[in-house]
C-alpha cells in the first residue's frame, strides 16, 4: 500500500499548505493501481471497477496544419463553400451540445501540403470532442476534420454512443482524467484510461435527454449551425 493525498489542480498553493495539514490521507494499494491501464494512479474511489473508456471507445488526434494562417479560415471569410474547403471542428470553451463550429480548413489536393494531416481514422463516426485545455470542456463530435487542440472520441459500437453523450456532457469525463492526468494538455491516450460504467451513463443519457440529442444546431451566430432564426 502507499498513502495518497490529492491537493487538487486549482487549489493555490499557500492553500496546499493547509490542505495537506487539514484533510485526511487515503491508503491505496499497489497491486489494485498496477491492475490500470499503463499503470495509471488513480487516487480516487475505483470501488472494485476495471471497466474503461478505452474498453469502448476510441481517442484520436486531430490535424496540425503547419501554417493556420494560411490554410484556416473562419467560415464566413469565404462567400461560399468549394470542395478545396472542408468544415473543420476545433474547441470550444464551455461544455454543450455542439460547438467548437467556426472553421473551415483548406484541404486542396487531399491535405497533403498538411504538416500531419490525422484523425481521418474518425471521420464519420460518431462521439464526442474534448477540448484539450484546462477544464476539458466536451461537446458533440459532429463526424468530420478537427485540430490537434481537440480530441474526438468515437464509439466502437453506434449502441455506445448515448452512454458516452452522458458520460461527456454531464461533466464527469473531464473531471475523471483530471483525477489522474493534471498536465495543461492531456494526452490523447488519457482520455481512454478513465473508469468507465456504460449502463449508469446510459440510464444518465435517457433521463436526461428523452428524445436524444437535438441535430445540430445553434444560438451562436459565429457557428456554422446557426439556425438563423429571430
Amino acid at each position: 500500500t502507499f498513502v495518497s493525498l490529492d491537493c487538487g489542480r486549482d487549489i493555490e498553493y499557500k492553500k496546499k499548505s493547509s490542505f495537506l495539514m487539514t484533510q485526511p490521507f487515503v491508503m491505496k494499494s499497489t497491486n489494485g493501481q498496477l491492475e490500470n491501464p499503463d499503470n495509471v494512479i488513480f487516487l480516487g474511489d475505483q470501488k472494485g471497477r476495471k471497466s474503461f473508456l478505452g474498453n469502448f471507445a476510441s481517442s484520436t488526434q486531430g490535424i496540425k496544419t503547419g501554417e493556420d494562417d494560411r490554410y484556416k479560415r473562419t467560415f464566413w471569410e469565404l462567400s461560399s463553400k468549394t470542395a478545396e474547403w472542408v468544415w473543420y471542428q476545433s474547441t470550444t470553451s464551455s461544455v454543450s451540445e455542439f460547438g467548437g463550429l467556426e472553421h473551415f480548413l483548406y484541404w486542396g489536393e487531399n491535405g497533403n501540403h498538411l504538416a500531419r494531416k490525422q484523425g481521418m481514422s474518425a471521420w464519420v463516426k460518431k462521439g464526442i470532442a474534448v477540448s484539450q485545455m484546462s477544464s476539458l470542456p466536451c461537446c458533440a463530435y459532429i463526424g468530420g476534420a478537427f485540430d490537434s487542440n481537440m480530441t474526438a472520441i468515437t464509439v466502437k459500437q453506434d449502441a455506445d454512443l448515448s452512454a458516452l453523450h452522458g458520460f461527456a456532457l454531464s461533466g464527469a469525463l473531464s473531471k475523471a482524467v483530471r483525477e489522474f492526468d493534471q498536465s495543461l494538455k492531456p494526452t490523447n491516450s488519457s482520455f481512454e484510461k478513465v473508469l468507465f460504467e456504460k449502463e449508469e451513463w446510459k440510464s444518465y443519457y435517457t433521463e436526461n435527454y428523452p428524445k436524444g440529442l437535438p441535430e445540430p444546431f445553434s444560438d451562436i451566430p459565429t457557428q456554422w449551425i446557426f439556425h438563423g432564426h429571430p
